[in-house]
């Protein structure tokens, strides 16, 4: 079963895994990824910069969600292969939901973590700049829609 993963090493045994490099460059490639996805979301939305914990506990939840991803989906794909399914129709609508699922659940359990160790990041987007600027945003946004009724 880790074949799909890291499959080639010795470790997993002598079982052919074909995709298994390109699953490990894109665990590694989202890393970098991620950290600047969270830095230009904090530079572009708030006047906030993320802790290292931050940092650390969001990459762990994404490289968690895409971790298990590649897996399923190669599972899923072999399945559906197996009894005559073309994987390209019928195995994106399974992982899109599954990924959604897996991603809010790590994100939930990050923000937990965060929350009990009293992350300033955290506590900074809940009472800063971020909140009222949105919801600054929000209200000329209904005013300007509902005023010509």
């Amino acid at each position: 079963p880790c074949a799909a993963i890291c499959g080639g090493w010795k470790t997993c045994g002598s079982m052919p895994a074909p995709h298994a490099p390109i699953s490990r460059i894109l665990l590694v490639l989202l890393v970098p990824g991620q950290i600047i996805f969270v830095y230009t979301i904090c530079v572009l939305n708030s006047d906030v910069m993320p802790t290292p914990l931050f940092l650390l506990a969001y990459t762990l939840a994404s490289f968690c969600q895409v971790f298990l991803l590649l897996y399923l989906c190669q599972i899923l794909v072999y399945w559906m292969w197996s009894r005559g399914s073309d994987p390209d129709n019928a195995a994106i609508p399974y992982l899109t939901a599954i990924g959604d699922l897996l991603g809010t659940g790590f994100l939930a359990v990050a923000f937990i973590f965060l929350s009990v160790m009293s992350d300033p990041t955290l506590d900074h987007m809940q009472t800063g700049h971020f909140n009222e600027t949105m919801e600054a945003d929000i209200h000329s946004a209904m005013n300007t829609t509902l005023s010509p009724l």
